[in-house]
């Protein structure tokens, strides 16, 4: 029987890899992969084996790893409320401005004006946060880098 071959990316894949995994590191990969966003095993572990840098197995873990990749995802979505609140900011600060009164002095609602800085405020705080969590998972990483080494 001929072995089936794959190709992808002009190379041919030929070799099939099976591995046994305990139930707990079959649960840690599949919670790296739904963080990551892996569809199948065999392209999670295509991602690791080809990244530049393997993760050690000192220090960070795998499950802090996709820890930390799941909360910098949050923090690249705060980035992004913030920047929608922003535009929002400065369009309707234009459109009113604008808008004059008959005394000739812009017409600024600042009601809505106020409600939209204190939405920017918000998303700026939930950045902040996100910030802080990041930060404690990499001081974590390097206690325990610095706690290994001998």
């Amino acid at each position: 029987m001929a072995e089936e071959t794959v190709t992808y990316g002009g190379k041919n894949r030929t070799r099939i890899v099976k591995v046994r995994l305990t139930e707990d590191e079959f649960s840690r990969m599949r919670t790296l992969m739904d963080t990551g966003g892996y569809p199948t095993v065999s392209c999670y572990l295509r991602e690791v084996i080809t990244r530049k840098r393997l993760p050690v197995r000192k220090g960070m873990d795998s499950v802090s790893e996709g820890l930390l990749r799941e909360k910098m995802n949050a923090l690249v979505y705060q980035v992004n409320k913030i920047g929608v609140n922003y535009n929002q900011v400065v369009a309707l600060y234009q459109r009113q401005s604008r808008q004059v009164r008959p005394d000739g002095t812009p017409y600024l609602n600042t009601r809505i004006l106020n409600e939209r800085v204190t939405a920017l405020m918000r998303c700026t705080e939930g950045l902040r946060d996100e910030f802080a969590v990041i930060l404690d998972i990499i001081k974590r990483y390097i206690n325990d880098k610095d706690q290994s080494q001998p």
